[in-house]
């Protein structure tokens, strides 16, 4: 899985063999098994990823840490979306 940040950075899978184009800025341990996506919010900040282990996690970036962890799944979680609700309304 791939995404493309607002602010030009990429989130990749370890399942994803092609990324010599691109330079590491961060590597983010949790998920025990394989990630199937992921998604950045829109302002660069979060990564939400969605993993075989049954679990989603949202990730804080700026800390490397989970700051929210979904479970309930009776399989592997194997996509995610963000929607941003930041606006006025």
């Amino acid at each position: 899985s791939v995404d493309l940040s607002n602010h030009n950075a990429i989130a990749s899978g370890p399942g994803d063999k092609d990324n010599s184009a691109f330079e590491l800025e961060q590597e983010l341990d949790g998920h025990q098994r394989w990630v199937w996506d992921c998604a950045f919010s829109a302002d660069s900040a979060y990564l939400v990823t969605a993993c075989s282990d049954h679990y989603a996690r949202l990730w804080e970036l700026s800390s490397k840490q989970v700051i929210r962890q979904y479970n309930g799944h009776h399989r592997g979680a194997v996509c995610v979306a963000l929607n941003d609700y930041s606006e006025t309304r």
